[in-house]
């Protein structure tokens, strides 16, 4: 049956902390899977808010905004089954389960709807409610906050007295007329190797096959780093040679810019299918692009080789995506002062920026002292030239001497590094 299912994966940009236009586009992404007669769509985790947003996850009034979006994806769900990720809030009342911080118990969770209502586990457990699924594993490293916010399904099996195995079951959705098992789960519940119990992985995937998931859907919101594609390859492929018979394994990821209030992330998408072998069979044609990719009875599942991309030239790509998709964050049409020193740091930047937004949103400026030689201040206005950008020259010799003066008033004469901390105030602050 699962090789007559129609899935879709929706490749999208998630936009974090603009749920309305988040939700408007997966509208129209939905509506589109529906006239293609697709029997489920496959959208990104926290696809709603977005999932890098600090220290928002902690305001219940923007929590309980996220949450009110899934009215609007409920009432799009008729005749098509819709899984995507949001935050749920647990304020069931059912005895006292808090979130670790005494607040409200907040997952990171996937939901999954269709004809206008949840969709039931193969086996409910009257503890987690219905259509919604925790993550499991909860990325606790590098820019990753997840246990700061959220509450895994490892912590509710603690709390109920209840094992993993209770709690993980796949989703029965409806096609042409018979039930479909599919198992769900994010992003990190793939990466389950370096997770450990009794010595070994907590392998969420390999319990939702042996409940009867005949596919499972991993719903990401993966950030690029270089052959990061490559290592999903290999722990797919660890899943495979962790489970007695694996199945088609379908992950979504998101494209964009997040920024958490410490790092800005970017996005790359690299949405894949992966044959039972464990083998990646296809691609998303789209890198750091929206895609909907189609999945049917007439798609080859025969096993591909990823291309290893050019060191280089993935980063460079992955700078000029990054800076392309910042708009959220910069606004519309940002414009750029860069000062320019004549060196290699300064003259790198700009030729990325009139890259990424065009020489007309880029301005060079050079702040030369009497440190400066000839040679460096030739080569920023080539550099200017080169990049027919806007060029101003703002010499500091004059405020160099006045805030030395005001510096040495205690009689006690600057260093050549003082100085050199002086020009860089300036132009810095000027």
């Amino acid at each position: 049956m699962t090789n007559d299912i129609k899935i879709a994966l929706a490749q999208i940009n998630v936009i974090a902390g603009e749920p309305e236009i988040n939700v408007k586009n997966m509208l129209s992404k939905i509506e589109e899977a529906k006239q293609k007669h697709v029997d489920l769509i496959c959208f990104p985790e926290m696809c709603i808010g977005g999932y890098l947003l600090g220290d928002k996850f902690l305001e219940d009034a923007f929590c309980e905004e996220l949450m009110s979006y899934n009215e609007e994806i409920i009432k799009a769900s008729d005749d098509i089954a819709i899984c995507y990720g949001n935050i749920y809030v647990d304020n069931s009342g059912k005895g006292y389960h808090p979130n670790k911080d005494g607040r409200s118990r907040k997952y990171n969770a996937v939901y999954v709807v269709q004809n206008g209502k949840y969709v039931n586990r193969k086996r409910e457990n009257n503890i987690l409610p219905i259509g919604v699924q925790p993550k499991t594993l909860l990325p606790n490293y590098r820019f990753f906050d997840d246990e700061r916010y959220f509450f895994s399904l490892l912590d509710v099996a603690l709390d109920y007295g209840k094992s993993l195995e209770e709690l993980v079951s796949p989703f029965l959705i409806t096609v042409k007329g018979k039930q479909v098992s599919i198992g769900m789960e994010l992003c990190e519940d793939l990466w389950c190797r370096d997770y450990r119990c009794k010595s070994e992985p907590i392998n969420v995937t390999k319990i939702l096959i042996e409940h009867g998931a005949q596919s499972i859907i991993n719903l990401s919101a993966s950030p690029w780093t270089f052959m990061k594609n490559n290592a999903r390859d290999r722990r797919v492929k660890f899943l495979k040679e962790k489970t007695d018979a694996f199945v088609k394994f379908y992950y979504v990821n998101c494209v964009g810019v997040q920024n958490n209030g410490k790092n800005i992330i970017t996005f790359d998408g690299g949405s894949t299918v992966y044959n039972e072998e464990g083998e990646p069979c296809m691609f998303s044609k789209k890198g750091w692009q929206e895609d909907l990719m189609i999945i049917d009875k007439n798609s080859s599942f025969k096993s591909l080789t990823r291309a290893i991309g050019d060191t280089i030239q993935e980063k460079y790509k992955a700078i000029i995506n990054g800076l392309k998709n910042s708009n959220n964050i910069l606004g519309n049409n940002p414009k750029f002062v860069i000062g320019l020193s004549g060196g290699v740091d300064s003259s790198l930047v700009a030729t990325l920026l009139v890259l990424a937004f065009g020489k007309e949103n880029v301005v060079g400026v050079n702040m030369p002292s009497k440190y400066n030689s000839s040679k460096t201040k030739a080569s920023a206005k080539t550099l200017a030239e080169n990049l027919d950008i806007k060029y101003l020259v703002f010499p500091i010799e004059e405020l160099v001497k006045a805030n030395s003066k005001s510096l040495e008033s205690d009689g006690e004469s600057l260093s050549e590094f003082n100085l050199e901390n002086v020009q860089a105030k300036i132009r810095g602050t000027s």
